[in-house]
């Protein structure tokens, strides 16, 4: 968003991820949202790719979002989805589950509930990620006791199969889709 002429600013609780961020020449602030204190109505747009899903009380991360961006400004939130095919089939065994890391999950009625109880207009339809093949095949290295992130074996051809005809239905269903990705907007009035 730099380069396309944003100012922009991060927050990471991670010093290591900090320095590092810093080193690159971002403007990162060590903390979380209830410690970094922002004033009212101070962005324009807010991102959380796949932070919300880490969070003790993802609503009131939400209430703070809502209360530092400004009037009609957005929220963009990126996580795994509780109500995907992927889940459906591997259970306990979905890559997007990450037990003890993902505190909360969310579906895509439970996630535009959460915005719409925190005051924002989801103004947009969801979009699909095109992450399916790639939490197949996670999941599949979970149920198989292998690493899933390092090195997960190939998908055999029957799930490459499944996990391209999941692809295809969240295009229609994107309340199916592995990841749920929502635009929100502060109201105007």
């Amino acid at each position: 968003m730099r380069l396309l002429g944003w100012n922009v600013e991060g927050i990471e609780p991670d010093l290591v991820a900090v320095a590092s961020a810093r080193a690159a020449g971002l403007s990162v602030s060590e903390g979380t949202l209830s410690t970094v204190e922002y004033p009212a109505n101070h962005f324009d747009a807010i991102t959380m790719s796949h932070v919300i899903e880490h969070l003790h009380d993802p609503l009131a991360a939400l209430r703070e979002c809502n209360r530092i961006l400004r009037r009609g400004g957005v929220l963009w939130v990126a996580t795994p989805n509780l109500g995907s095919y992927g889940h459906k089939l591997f259970g306990k065994d979905w890559r997007g589950l990450e037990p003890p890391r993902h505190l909360v999950l969310f579906t895509l009625d439970s996630l535009k509930t959460g915005l719409k109880e925190t005051g924002f207009e989801v103004s947009a339809k969801p979009r699909v990620s095109y992450s399916t093949k790639y939490m197949f095949q996670a999941s599949a290295a979970i149920a198989r006791g292998a690493d899933p992130i390092n090195s997960p074996p190939p998908l055999p051809r029957h799930l490459r199969l499944r996990a391209l005809i999941a692809e295809l239905r969240s295009w229609v269903l994107p309340s199916r889709a592995e990841e749920l990705m929502l635009l929100a907007r502060k109201p105007v009035s």
